[in-house]
């Protein structure tokens, strides 16, 4: 019963992780793109519009990080070949085909791509 009760409560943590990732994703792409729109709209020297788009975009790139190293460790993906359920590496994460939560990755443990899904439970 204790397993059953720790995974439960793996879970319910990684949700909150995984809101809390597309909460800081979407705060980071508005940091990103309010500046831009801004440096386009209004009348300025181009070296205050270059200013305004990075002081938007260095935080926003470190909000992105974030963001995605907070999917990462929230739940498993898995392979649709063998089943393998594992937390991929973070450069696997940077430089995969995505959609959504979806991911095309090298399985760690028969080393082929796949999409791949995350999953929440450990079963």
């Amino acid at each position: 019963m204790k397993h059953y009760d720790k995974n439960l409560k793996k879970e319910n943590t990684d949700k909150k992780l995984l809101v809390r990732a597309g909460l800081v994703a979407i705060c980071s792409l508005i940091l990103l793109f309010v500046p831009i729109i801004l440096a386009v709209s209004l009348p300025m020297k181009d070296w205050q519009k270059g200013l305004l788009v990075f002081s938007g975009g260095i935080p926003a790139i470190i909000g992105l990080f974030y963001a995605v190293e907070l999917e990462r460790i929230a739940g498993f993906y898995v392979c649709k070949n063998c089943g393998e359920k594992y937390v991929p590496t973070r450069k696997a994460m940077w430089f995969s085909l995505h959609l959504g939560r979806t991911r095309y990755m090298q399985c760690p443990n028969c080393r082929k791509r796949s999409w791949q899904k995350k999953t929440l439970k450990n079963d």
